[in-house]
Parts: C-alpha cells; sequence; structure tokens
C-alpha cells in the first residue's frame, strides 16, 4: 500500500517535470519581412522545411522556401528577400522564410581577360586587380595577400582533381587543405589557364566563397578547345547524380561532390 501511494505521488511530479522541460518558444515577428543577406542551397531533408539557408555575415538566420520565385538561380548571390516567416516542422528549429518576391543586389562587375589568352570573366568592382605581363592579381581591401591569383601555364602536365564543368567544358579543380587555397584548372597539357583562390582564414570565408563561385560562373571560353578527361567516371565513387535544380540527394554513406558550377549538380561520392 505504501507503495502504491508513493507511485502515485511520484508520476504527478514527473508529468509537472516533462511540462516544464519544454521551454516557451518566441513568437516570429507578424506580416511581410524584408531581409538581406547570401542565399546558399542547403541539403534538402523529409522532416524539415526549407530548400536553402540565407546568411547574414557569415551567420545562418533562416531557412527559405518559395513557389513562386526560382530561388536556385540566385544561389551565391547576395539577395533582398520579402516574404513571411514560419515555423518550421519543429518549432524548436531555425524558422522558414516563405519568399514571395527576390531582388538581386547586382555589383557593378569589372571584365577581365586573361593574359595570353582569349579566356574572359568577372569580378566584383571592390576587388582590386594588379596585371602584370603573365598574371592577374586580386585583392580584396587593405590585404597585401591577394585573393585570386590568374595566370596561364604551357607545357606542363595538369594536376589531378575534381571534374567540373566551367561554361560548357570540362576543367580540374583541386584543394589544397593544407594551404586554404583551391584551384581550377581550364584547358590540356599543352596549355591551360589556372585560376587561384586562396582566402585568408581571419576573412569572411562565406562573401569570398561566394565571389568564387560567381567568378567560376562568369567564366567565357571564347570558344577554348578542351580535351580534359572526365576523372568523374572513374575511380572510387559513382556516377550517381546529385543535387541541380531539384536538389537530389545522395543515399546514405555518399555525398554530393559539385561538378557542374552552373547547374550546382554533380555525383554521389563515397565519404571517406
Amino acid at each position: 500500500m505504501k507503495k502504491l501511494l508513493l507511485l502515485l505521488a511520484i508520476i504527478p511530479l514527473a508529468l509537472i517535470s516533462a511540462g516544464c522541460s519544454n521551454e516557451p518558444v518566441s513568437p516570429l515577428p507578424e506580416g511581410e519581412q524584408t531581409v538581406t543577406g547570401v542565399l546558399e542551397l542547403t541539403e534538402l531533408s523529409f522532416v524539415r522545411r526549407g530548400t536553402h539557408m540565407l546568411y547574414m555575415d557569415g551567420v545562418p538566420v533562416y531557412y527559405v522556401e518559395s513557389k513562386v520565385v526560382n530561388l536556385s538561380a540566385h544561389e551565391g548571390k547576395s539577395v533582398e528577400l520579402i516574404g513571411t516567416l514560419e515555423r518550421n516542422t519543429n518549432v524548436n528549429d531555425t524558422p522558414v522564410l516563405v519568399v514571395t518576391s527576390l531582388k538581386s543586389n547586382k555589383e557593378k562587375m569589372v571584365e577581365w581577360k586573361v593574359p595570353g589568352s582569349k579566356i574572359k570573366f568577372a569580378v566584383p568592382s571592390e576587388i582590386h586587380g594588379v596585371r602584370s605581363s603573365s598574371e592577374l592579381h586580386f585583392f580584396v581591401g587593405e590585404s597585401s595577400k591577394p585573393v585570386l591569383t590568374v595566370y596561364s601555364q604551357k607545357d606542363s602536365p595538369l594536376p589531378k582533381g575534381i571534374g567540373i564543368t566551367v561554361d560548357g567544358e570540362q576543367a580540374v579543380r583541386v584543394i589544397n587543405e593544407e594551404l586554404n587555397a583551391e584551384s581550377v584548372y581550364i584547358g590540356d597539357n599543352k596549355s591551360y589557364v589556372v585560376f587561384m583562390f586562396t582566402p585568408r582564414e581571419d576573412s569572411d570565408l562565406l562573401e569570398l566563397r561566394s565571389i568564387w563561385l560567381s567568378l567560376l560562373r562568369s567564366i567565357e571560353l571564347s570558344g577554348v578547345i578542351n580535351n580534359i578527361p572526365d576523372p568523374g567516371l572513374t575511380g572510387t565513387g559513382s556516377v550517381i547524380p546529385c543535387g541541380g535544380l531539384a536538389g537530389v540527394l545522395c543515399p546514405a554513406g555518399y555525398y554530393c561532390e559539385v561538378t557542374d558550377i552552373t547547374e550546382g549538380y554533380g555525383r554521389c561520392r563515397v565519404m571517406r
């Protein structure tokens, strides 16, 4: 009898404790909202809303979705979004901005031509460029270290890397984690052009990466013939397509390695 009374006394306390563990959720701003930030694709989920994420000063602020605006066309760009805020599937998760209209914050772009080549590309006007006889160097702010270097190379074997598509042609992307550098090689073993991205670790990496991806999308090869084989069809990994406008996900144990900068699609690779 004493055990039964003790149990009956414990159950209400447990229920009260469980009820108190749920912290109150802050109310969302009501009505139409206008927010500005960098729009990036996020992994699709069957249990969470949002196809994209909006970043402000490098910090993720809102998941974003829309049935009337093509968000994929503005990935990696600074945008002004107008819409309403709604709870995510889990009320404690980051809210969702349901976009009704979008305005791209277009920066003034300056076109450059690679020395000794017909290849053209564009960078924002605030990126300061310096041209030498054979190279281009680009700087951000007062930094003395270039964030981007562009140069031509002849009669030298191409490095092994990840196959990507630039302006409809095959290129090779090489990542050097030790030097915090990323390079894209366009051409073949006889002659190629190198775009080398070297951001400083203390800089706004999200903003610089947005500039880097925008630059790669702007490249015009002007009929340059490219004989680079597609390394994505050989070696460890898979030829399962992923990404793209539909945001196709990879199966468990794989990740999506983007190979087409413009369309945002790639191939599923085995996680190591």
